[in-house]
């Protein structure tokens, strides 16, 4: 179960996950230099009453606040060009594009979408994940490790290919890493994208509301608006606790909340890396930091997790802040219908005690939120 963890979401993960910008694919196999994961994350070195404790526990005795009242941010101003519009449906076009077979030429070139079936050997046997029939392949696109594509060029559609490649030392599944390998490649057709015309046909394919491309366009504007609306609201939330948070002062860092809010970024990461088929050390190696610096970044991520944690209970403790039963109730049928669980004690019993901490937590910072951000004093930017 994927716990909400929203101290974790709302802070800095991006600090750890800069770098992290492998293509994935939705039909990727072992010959593709990023293949699905097989590997799980490792189980937690908490149990559920010592994660619960870390996250019932009030540590905001251990902040001094700023000021948190009437905090000044500016709002971004809500504008949506017909550049952006056209962009927009720019990209729903090629969204919908299709794969077309080309008739007028049989040699393989680069940029061809190349439609073919393969399996890959090592030792003479085929090996987990390197096999794939019906594949369309981008000729240059660097999905598949190096030389399978390159290998490809020039050949003709019909035939049947060896290759013989080896995988990168670095490779995130070690038993092929660095290994000798033959694919054998059929090569089924050569095809390119065809991007459908803006027309009321298509518009009536893709729009629930719109049967023209005119009302099309207005209801793309519509929705550009509102997702600039939320996404406004979001930053003017974001920079309000923010400021509120670097006006606190820390008197102290609890170490078990330190280390386990950093723990949990960790975790976050390397379920991330894992499903974009990288190692904790590639990723290390990418992006040029060691693992020392790894795990300064590590703590720094607990540290403001916590201190995001203190700053919230304080508030709330100050300001009288509570979740009703009411609220309580609404986010726990959500989540028991989420997960399929018929009441709280089935979601104890299977899942342990820390996720309702967790929700509470969650829906008492929100409620923070709600209330510092109404007291703060937001203008509008020109």
């Amino acid at each position: 179960m994927k716990k909400i963890k929203i101290m974790t979401l709302l802070l800095a993960m991006s600090l750890l996950a800069v770098g992290c910008n492998k293509k994935n694919s939705s039909n990727k196999s072992t010959a593709s230099a990023s293949p699905s994961p097989s590997a799980t994350a490792s189980a937690s070195p908490y149990t559920d009453k010592e994660e619960t404790k870390i996250l019932n526990t009030d540590i905001s005795g251990d902040v001094t606040l700023g000021e948190y009242i009437g905090i000044k941010v500016t709002k971004d101003k809500i504008e949506v060009s017909d550049e952006d519009v056209q962009s927009q449906i720019d990209s729903t076009l090629k969204d919908n594009a299709t794969n077309v077979e080309v008739k007028d030429r049989k040699t393989i070139k680069k940029g061809d979408i190349v439609n073919i079936d393969f399996v890959g050997k090592k030792d003479g046997k085929a090996f987990d994940g390197g096999s794939a029939t019906g594949y369309d392949l981008t000729i240059g696109s660097n999905q598949f490790i190096e030389g399978f594509e390159d290998k490809l060029i020039g050949k003709k559609v019909g035939t049947k290919q060896k290759l013989n490649l080896t995988f990168p030392t670095n490779y995130s599944n070690t038993e092929l890493a660095g290994q000798k390998v033959v694919f054998e490649v059929t090569i089924n057709k050569i095809q390119k994208s065809e991007t459908p015309k803006l027309n009321d046909a298509f518009v009536k394919k893709v729009s629930k509301k719109s049967k023209t491309v005119a009302e099309y366009k207005k209801e793309v504007k519509a929705s550009l608006e509102s997702e600039k609306k939320t996404e406004a609201e979001s930053n003017v939330k974001s920079d309000v606790m923010n400021k509120i948070i670097k006006n606190a002062k820390v008197k102290t860092y609890p170490k078990d909340q330190v280390k386990y809010y950093g723990y949990i970024a960790q975790t976050s990461l390397e379920q991330q890396l894992t499903q974009s088929g990288m190692t904790l050390d590639s990723y290390l190696e990418q992006i040029g930091k060691t693992q020392k610096d790894f795990e300064k970044e590590v703590e720094s991520v607990g540290k403001s997790t916590t201190k995001q944690k203190m700053v919230f209970q304080a508030i709330a403790k100050k300001e009288n802040i509570k979740v009703t039963d009411a609220e309580y109730k609404k986010q726990l049928k959500s989540l028991l219908s989420a997960y399929s669980l018929k009441d709280e004690a089935a979601l104890i019993e299977k899942y342990g005690n820390a996720p309702i901490a967790d929700m509470k937590q969650y829906l008492l910072y929100q409620k923070v939120i709600d209330f510092v951000v109404d007291k703060a004093k937001v203008t509008e930017s020109k």
